[in-house]
């Protein structure tokens, strides 16, 4: 489910270029969400994640998408709280960047036009990986 989240000011400096949907997915593993305290700050920003844990979705079905039981704005605030960016890896962190996608398509066009060995096999293999992993 795609959902969009308002961050604050501070929020919005601490997460960003940081892969919301994994810190979310963690996130919501971690805590109670229904129980979280209220967003304190200035700015608007809002961030599009999705979000594929099925208590959660259970919960927004029950509460509705716009309750504060389920509000991943004071989900994120309480985890900039907590500081979990510290506890996540920098790998988790990443945000794909779409410049990097192109660049790895274009070597996959290119290493299609080349004649294949087993040296441009293993290539043609590696950039596939890292393509599948910016998505």
């Amino acid at each position: 489910m795609i959902m969009s989240v308002t961050l604050t000011r501070d929020m919005n400096d601490y997460y960003k270029a940081k892969n919301l949907d994994i810190i979310v997915a963690t996130l919501l593993q971690r805590y109670d969400i229904t129980t979280l305290p209220k967003v304190t700050g200035e700015g608007r920003y809002v961030r599009k994640v999705e979000v594929k844990d099925p208590a959660y979705i259970a919960l927004c079905g029950f509460y509705g998408t716009k309750s504060p039981k389920v509000s991943l704005s004071r989900l994120l605030f309480f985890g900039m709280c907590q500081d979990v960016c510290a506890t996540l890896s920098a790998e988790e962190l990443r945000l794909p960047s779409e410049d990097t996608l192109s660049v790895l398509q274009s070597v996959l066009a290119f290493l299609d036009k080349v004649p294949r060995s087993p040296r441009i096999e293993q290539i043609y293999k590696l950039v596939g990986e890292e393509i599948e992993a910016c998505r």
